[in-house]
């Protein structure tokens, strides 16, 4: 699948992208057909990459950071992620920046003829649809969708040597 986008580009659907998101949301006990982008950023989860732990590389990703780093490791077959426990994953996000997937202007509206023109942060696509089109609770993926550039809005890729401080 193909978007052409107003600016030139194209926005091309990568199933092993998929293929990694999918083992995330087996992780998180999640369906694949109903779990939605807000729901794995609202859990804020962190995960190592399997194939990379056993070569002694310590990094940790959030969900859409496993996707990008299984896409651009073609020596990773399946993916493979753990679930970082919480006082780890605690201890990488002290050090990190929040993502900011709610604070970017990226979150468009699927009732405006042409959205691609007019994105919002996610307040204020909620704030629009509201008083916009008079829809009193506005749903993810029907109202309104995330609209991710890397460049504005990369996947976080967090990495702290071995034996730092970490909650046990």
């Amino acid at each position: 699948m193909n978007i052409d986008l107003h600016y030139g580009e194209n926005l091309i659907f990568s199933a092993h992208g998929a293929e990694a998101v999918r083992a995330v949301l087996d992780q998180e006990h999640l369906d694949a057909a109903s779990a939605t982008p807000t729901e794995l950023d609202t859990r804020n989860s962190l995960f190592k990459c399997n194939h990379c732990c056993t070569q002694g590389k310590d990094v940790v990703y959030t969900w859409r950071g496993c996707a990008a780093h299984f896409i651009n490791e073609p020596q990773h077959t399946q993916p493979s992620w753990s679930l970082v426990p919480a006082p780890e994953a605690a201890s990488y996000m002290s050090n990190s920046d929040p993502f900011p997937s709610r604070l970017v202007h990226r979150w468009m509206c699927n009732h405006c003829p042409d959205s691609r023109a007019n994105s919002y942060t996610y307040s204020t696509v909620l704030e629009h649809l509201v008083q916009g089109h008079a829809i009193e609770s506005p749903q993810e993926d029907e109202d309104f969708f995330y609209f991710p550039s890397f460049e504005e809005c990369p996947p976080r890729i967090l990495s702290m040597p071995r034996g730092a401080n970490r909650a046990q």
